[in-house]
């Protein structure tokens, strides 16, 4: 009688993930607005390396203090922050869906 009992609750709870994971799957598609901004954010997080790159020098017994100009210690690191809340907003902006239809309807 527990085995029975057992597998029943197993169904039920099987259909009911089925349709809430179904429902969920729905909601993480992403519109385009946010492959725009993944994108842009991409781009960003590029550019803020390319600037954070460089400043080396070539004989290892001199020491390059172009390391410490400003473009490195400032706008790099800022320019960096910004492309990774760029991608965060790009992640956790939903869509906005049509009013007259709902997230559970099948057309």
């Amino acid at each position: 009688m527990n085995n029975k009992n057992s597998h029943t609750a197993a169904r039920a709870a099987q259909g009911s993930v089925k349709k809430s994971s179904s429902e969920d799957i729905h909601m993480l598609n992403f519109s385009k607005v946010n492959y725009i901004l993944l994108v842009a954010g991409i781009v960003v997080l590029a550019i803020g390396y390319l600037l954070l790159s460089g400043g080396g020098s070539d004989d290892p017994n001199v020491f390059n203090y172009d390391m410490f100009n400003s473009r490195r210690l400032v706008v790099a690191p800022i320019v960096i922050v910004c492309g990774l809340l760029l991608e965060i907003a790009a992640i956790m902006l939903r869509p906005r869906q049509k009013e007259n239809t709902k997230v559970g309807d099948e057309q």
